[in-house]
């Protein structure tokens, strides 16, 4: 390497536009170079068919892309739903709850889901048994609640038109929570 130079001679040399020769674009692109004499080559049109290859390609992207955020929004709504009935069972437990309480504990959670509205059912059993509107857990008590609602409220209006499956399944979440007993229960130790 010659020691005269400096370093922006020498970095002057990725500034210099690339030229490749003949040869190594006949191996790059497959096509004999044209000689000079000779007119360029016409440009090829695309037929019909490449253009309804692209257009099938298009369309089978366009549909794989919409179940997927298809999928999120249920995803997204079902962690919600489990979240909302984690809330209500632990609201459930609580000393002064009620049906109401826990109602309003799981519609607060839901607060993200306007368009849920009067969709989404509620299941609060307690002992196994379903509860009505009065509701009173005791010591020991197993509560659990059951949310569900239809896919139709959860996922968004223009998503919905161009969805391929149009079941209304709908989305569960399910959550079980003990009532711990006002007394303190003696703790046993192990004596070595």
């Amino acid at each position: 390497m010659d020691t005269a130079q400096s370093s922006y001679e020498l970095l002057a040399h990725f500034d210099r536009p690339k030229l490749a020769d003949a040869a190594e674009l006949e191996w790059m692109t497959g096509v004999e170079p044209a000689a000079a004499d000779e007119p360029p080559a016409p440009l090829r049109s695309r037929g019909v068919r490449w253009i309804l290859q692209w257009a099938a390609a298009f369309a089978v992207l366009t549909v794989a892309t919409s179940v997927l955020v298809e999928f999120a929004y249920l995803l997204a709504a079902e962690q919600a739903l489990n979240m909302a009935a984690r809330t209500g069972a632990t609201e459930a437990t609580l000393p002064r709850a009620t049906y109401q309480s826990v109602a309003a504990a799981v519609e607060r959670r839901l607060a993200g889901y306007p368009q849920l509205g009067g969709q989404l059912q509620l299941n609060l059993l307690q002992n196994g048994r379903p509860v009505g509107r009065q509701f009173r857990a005791g010591d020991g008590d197993r509560v659990s609640i059951t949310l569900s609602a239809p896919t139709s409220s959860v996922v968004p209006g223009w998503l919905s038109k161009i969805s391929l499956w149009r079941g209304d399944a709908p989305l569960n979440a399910h959550a079980e929570r003990e009532v711990p007993g006002r007394k303190l229960r003696p703790r046993t130790t192990k004596m070595s």
